[in-house]
């Protein structure tokens, strides 16, 4: 045993010294490999711009009410996916929906987006019950789907934040 000891040291010391061996250069690259499986579907975003005008709206129950037309919300979208609506007035920039505004007093007014498969409505109301016709207004209403939304927080882009978003596509 005691001649065991000496020996297996010997070799311990040998083989690290040869695995410190400088490297030399480096060879020819090898070899494309072989395609890789395929992905889920790609990530899928629509936005789409509507020019809202005094006579598009519609006064329902002290509501004032437009109709956008959305027929890229689909019933997988709407159950998986995620819709957005931002709202400008023109002057201000854009608007996160839903969107509160005060009117002094103590009174205040929303717009509020109700969206369904094929459609986004949105409702202005104000607290006093006797709103005004909104006027023009521009909205987009982003539509992703989920590979998308999960691309965009992988990536850590705030998607509740219009000029964020518009800005990493290039809107």
């Amino acid at each position: 045993m005691k001649r065991t000891q000496p020996l297996l040291l010997l070799f311990l010391v040998v083989a690290v010294l040869m695995g410190c061996a400088k490297d030399g250069d480096n060879g020819e690259d090898g070899d494309v490999g072989p395609a890789g499986q395929a992905g889920a579907d790609g990530a899928s975003i629509v936005s789409n711009l509507y020019n809202v005008t005094t006579t598009d709206w519609t006064l329902i129950n002290n509501d004032y009410l437009v109709e956008l037309n959305a027929l890229d919300i689909t019933t997988d979208v709407f159950d998986n996916g995620l819709i957005l609506v931002y709202m400008s007035d023109g002057a201000n920039g854009w608007y996160t929906m839903p969107y509160t505004y005060y009117l002094g007093g103590g009174e205040e007014g929303q717009y509020l987006p109700l969206i369904e498969v094929g459609n986004v409505e949105i409702i202005n109301r104000e607290s006093a019950g006797n709103p005004s016709n909104p006027g023009n207004k521009t909205f987009r209403v982003v539509i992703m789907d989920q590979n998308t939304q999960m691309q965009l927080n992988n990536e850590h882009v705030d998607y509740y934040d219009y000029n964020v978003l518009s800005n990493y596509y290039k809107w």
